[in-house]
Parts: C-alpha cells; sequence; structure tokens
C-alpha cells in the first residue's frame, strides 16, 4: 500500500490532525520558508569542509541472502571524517577539495556511506546559520519555536540504509531535503512477522531480524504474512512524512540524500516505555557481562554508551519516579524514592512482555548455540 499524500495544508491542521493519525501520510508544499530545502550535497563539498563527523559505512552485499543477515550497524566500518570530505565521496566530485585518505578504501560499488542521528547544534555549531530558523523552522507545519537545535541531521549516499525498527518513544517527523528515498514501514500489529530483537541494544528502537532487502523464507517464514500489511513511500525534495507510534519502518537513499527529523514527544505513553528501556538496559548490560568478547561492539549499537550497572539503575529509578508524577499519589515510596505500588507492576508488565521476552530467549539461545555466551557454573 502507498502512503497517502495532502497537498499543502495550514500548520495548525497539522499538529491537529495530521499528528492524531495512527497512520502514515505525506504532506507536500510546506517547506517553502525554509532556507534548508535548498541544500544539496554541494552545499557540504567545500563551506563544511573542517567540521568532522561520525559516518557508519556499510557493506553494499547486504543486498544478497548469502550476506548472512541485515546491514547491522555493528557491521559497519566507523569513521570520523570532515563533513566536506564525505560530501565529496558522495557525489565523487574530485574538484572541490582534497581528498583525506580515507575515500580509497570505500566505493559505491562496495559499500554505502551515512551521517545519521547527527544533532545539528553539536554538528553544525561552528555555523550556527545552519541551525536557525531561516535554515529549518518546524513552525510551517505546527510546532512552535521549533528549529535547527532540535533537529537531527541525516546525509547518506546512494544506498544507504537504516534497518528495520521502530521508535519506542513518541512519533516520527520527517523532511526530506535533498535527493530521494524509499521508505517501507508495517504497523504495529505486524511484529509477530519481523522478529524484532533487542541485540544489539538502542534506547529507543526495537530492531528487526529480517533483511528486508533479502529476506530468509527459511529463517523468517512468517515474513511472507508480514509483507501483507507493508506501507511503501518514495520521499522528494520538499515532501514531510508523517510516521506514527510504534511503526515500523526501513529506509534507503535512492540517490545522495539529506534529511531532518524530529521525534514528537508522548506524554501519555512515553513514561511508561521508558521504563520498559530501563529494563531492557539493565538485562543487556547484565547478559553483555558473560559474552566471551567483553567488549561492547555486539551487544550495544555504536550511538549508545556502554553505561555502568549504576548508571543504568539509576536511568531506571528516574524513570519510574517520573511514571508515578504523572498522575499516582498518596502511594508507599522506599528507601530508594521509588513509587512501589508503580514500580512493581511495571516491572512484571516490561520483564513479561512477549515481545521482549521473546526476543531475549531467541538472543540468548543462538548465542548459547555458537558459542558467543558462556552461563557460569557452580
Amino acid at each position: 500500500m502507498e502512503v497517502p499524500r495532502l497537498g499543502p495544508i495550514l500548520p495548525s491542521q497539522f499538529r491537529a490532525e495530521v499528528m492524531g493519525l495512527d497512520t502514515p501520510v505525506i504532506v507536500t508544499g510546506m517547506l517553502g520558508g525554509w532556507g534548508g530545502s535548498g541544500w544539496t550535497a554541494a552545499t557540504f563539498a567545500s563551506t563544511h569542509a573542517p567540521d568532522t563527523v561520525g559516518t557508519a559505512m556499510g557493506r553494499a552485499a547486504f543486498r544478497r541472502r548469502d550476506a548472512g543477515g541485515p546491514p547491522w550497524e555493528t557491521d559497519c566500518v566507523h569513521r570520523d571524517v570532515s563533513v566536506g570530505g564525505f560530501a565529496r565521496w558522495v557525489t565523487a566530485d574530485t574538484s572541490s577539495g582534497p581528498t583525506e585518505g580515507w575515500e580509497d578504501d570505500f566505493t559505491a560499488d562496495t559499500h554505502w556511506g551515512y551521517i545519521s542521528y547527527a544533532r545539528m547544534p553539536e554538528l553544525f555549531a561552528a555555523h550556527p546559520q545552519m541551525t536557525d530558523a531561516a535554515a529549518v523552522d518546524w513552525r510551517s507545519i505546527g510546532m512552535e519555536e521549533r528549529f535547527g537545535a532540535d533537529t537531527n541531521f541525516w546525509f547518506g549516499s546512494a544506498g544507504a540504509v537504516t534497518h528495520l525498527h521502530y521508535d519506542t518513544y513518541g512519533t516520527n517527523v520527517v523532511a526530506q531535503l535533498y535527493g530521494t528515498k524509499k521508505w517501507t514501514l508495517f504497523p504495529p500489529k505486524a511484529a509477530f512477522g519481523l522478529y524484532s530483537t533487542r541485540v544489539p541494544y538502542e534506547e529507543s528502537s526495537v530492531f528487526s531480524d529480517v533483511n528486508l532487502v533479502a529476506p530468509d523464507p527459511i529463517r523468517h517464514p512468517q515474513y511472507s504474512e508480514a509483507i501483507k500489511s507493508m506501507w511503501t513511500a518514495t520521499l522528494g525534495p520538499g515532501d514531510v512524512l508523517f510516521v506514527p507510534r510504534h511503526w515500523w519502518h526501513h529506509v534507503e537513499a535512492l540517490t545522495p540524500s539529506i534529511s531532518v527529523n524530529r521525534w514528537v514527544p508522548d506524554p501519555e505513553h512515553d513514561p511508561t516505555a521508558r521504563v520498559t528501556e530501563g529494563l531492557t538496559r539493565l538485562l543487556a548490560s547484565g547478559l553483555r557481562e558473560w559474552a566471551v568478547d567483553a567488549g561492547p561492539s555486539h551487544w550495544l549499537n555504536p550511538t549508545e554508551d556502554d553505561m555502568a550497572t549504576n548508571d543504568v539503575l539509576h536511568f531506571l529509578a528516574n524513570a519510574i519516579d517520573n511514571v508515578g508524577s504523572q498522575g499516582v499519589r498518596d502511594v508507599h515510596r522506599g528507601n530508594d524514592g521509588c513509587s512501589t505500588a508503580v514500580t512493581l507492576p511495571l516491572l512484571l508488565q516490561a520483564l513479561t512482555s512477549p515481545v521482549v521476552m521473546a526476543a531475549w530467549q531467541d538472543e540468548i539461545a543462538s548465542r548459547i548455540m555458537r558459542g558467543d555466551l558462556w552461563l557460569p557454573r557452580q
């Protein structure tokens, strides 16, 4: 099914009507006042040459069924490169500036490259004009006082991929500024055929074990049922995509591409989701200590820091406390300051969630079989 399109609407309509939908939609004609709508790869090829950023260089071979699985970020080569150098590599531009030495290790035939999840205030600290209202102005789609400082920047070569996952927090609003991207989406009800996993762990992202580009019907037989509810969209410059809460999405750049996005908080569901995330992080941190490879590379996504157990417990305690502050009053509070009337049901609900249990059981079993995980003996 194709994601439906709407023509230009009032900013107030986007906020009140579009963001209340439970299915995705594309809205066009709302970025006319954005300076960022004129950005291209060439914009960054020379003027931003000194700015460095982390990039993921992924293998193009993941498109083959025998490639060994999805395009995990943990399998990518991660390099800190200049924004200008990356822009020149993406466009095969050899005239706007010098090469930096890393380019020869990656060709368009063997790899794709991605600057993803980049916070614009940090990325463009030396270029404030890139983050002000003249460049990125979310007010045009009903988000008051939301400029580049609240925005994530995505810049990829043709073939760059964001692996199939859903976001546990809020909803997602994406503005396509340059190039084209193909979005493949599934509703939450399709989770049974998408084989969710929390390894590698990334806060707020539940990944699928399915390689969407080259699915394996033997490994994932129920995926054939999930695709019956699949939605697709091709975004071009000026398109704005709304992704509802917990919708799965896989994104591929069809050409060199630049987009920006914001995750919009969901005050009704996010507090409880943070408790589940804290518990999952606690499990990931504990189980990783049993891994033969003691490093975080296979257990944590590169976007995550390797947090100490005390830090994870602090995150979890704050999440539980926040849920308690959302309307639970006059309950017994333990010495740690957490509301036990809220804590126990949430812990039980999260730990026994079918999605969490199934994902961990499958992952632990497969790692034991491969010898990647050992269990302590008495």
